[in-house]
């Protein structure tokens, strides 16, 4: 067992001037530490790596490992196109004491099963830290079969997938297929359906701001409490409708920022929410007490 619970992927605050608002990330570290996460995931989809720089990358994670201070798991997403560059966050992210690191497969010219293989292997093999792979068919544009994945399971050090997918199905033959093999259901909206069909944990961007929910649930299902759990379920989803209406880290970032914790816009060429989710969101509560100040 290498990770359970909830396990925010976290945004990436911005300052008005769109640099990394590393003091409100503290803030929000801190703020999700209180509401009983078990760990983080850094620079993923939510956090927009692919926006940030290679330098920005590496700080937002040593800032994060440095505010956890040991007192939840640390993951750091690495993915990128360029296997020397997964490999230089990778080893930063290992320097910084993270957990585990993590990579999408690399996406845009297509590559092949054998390629992404390589890809994969060079990465594990560059660092001692556990391995994540990165399910997410509809924006990476690989879609991974059972056996695929059995494949890369193999590699020294992959021990797990955050599955970002609909299709459950897949993931629970993954899960049965590969013994001790870790799954980590990452689609908030079916967190109920995939913990019951044998996801091991969760990663979730509306974790950000309603992780307490999500820990709720996490108690319900262990607990054996399912009807409670649906009615649960039900509620997260209401607010999850509303949060991705547009641009969800902006819908986020927006929670935050009226309740105290700057968080910026995401940069171009995202755009703003609409005033109309602004005023839904405006009619939800959510359980944030933003601590002026965060200490390191």
């Amino acid at each position: 067992m290498f990770l359970r619970g909830i396990i925010p992927a976290l945004i990436t605050p911005f300052t008005k001037d769109s640099e990394v608002n590393y003091d409100s990330l503290k803030r929000i570290v801190e703020l999700n530490l209180n509401k009983g996460v078990s760990g983080f995931y850094t620079c993923g989809s939510t956090g927009e790596a692919f926006m940030l720089t290679e330098e920005e990358r590496g700080k937002i994670t040593q800032t994060v490992v440095g505010q956890v201070n040991g007192r939840a798991k640390v993951i750091a997403h690495v993915g990128d196109i360029d296997t020397r560059k997964c490999i230089r966050l990778a080893k930063h992210a290992e320097q910084a004491g993270v957990d585990a690191v993590s990579a999408i497969p690399p996406f845009y010219y297509k590559f092949s099963f054998d390629e992404i293989y390589t890809h994969y292997r060079m990465i594990a093999e560059a660092t001692n830290l556990p391995f994540i792979i990165y399910n997410f068919p509809r924006l990476s544009g690989v879609e991974f079969s059972v056996d695929q994945v059995r494949k890369l399971s193999e590699i020294n050090n992959i021990v797990g997938m955050k599955h970002t997918s609909m299709d459950l199905y897949q993931m629970q033959k993954v899960k049965a297929m590969i013994p001790g093999f870790e799954i980590y259901c990452s689609l908030d909206e079916i967190y109920l359906a995939g913990r019951v069909m044998g996801s091991d944990a969760a990663i979730g961007s509306t974790y950000n701001v309603m992780a307490e929910r999500f820990c709720e649930l996490n108690r319900l299902i262990e607990e054996n409490k399912i009807k409670e759990a649906e009615d649960a379920m039900k509620e997260a989803c209401n607010i999850i409708s509303v949060l991705v209406r547009d641009n969800h880290f902006n819908a986020l970032r927006y929670v935050f920022e009226t309740h105290g914790i700057p968080c910026g816009q995401s940069r171009s060429p995202f755009a703003s929410i609409s005033a109309q989710t602004r005023e839904l969101l405006d009619n939800i509560s959510f359980s944030i007490q933003a601590d002026r100040e965060v200490k390191a």
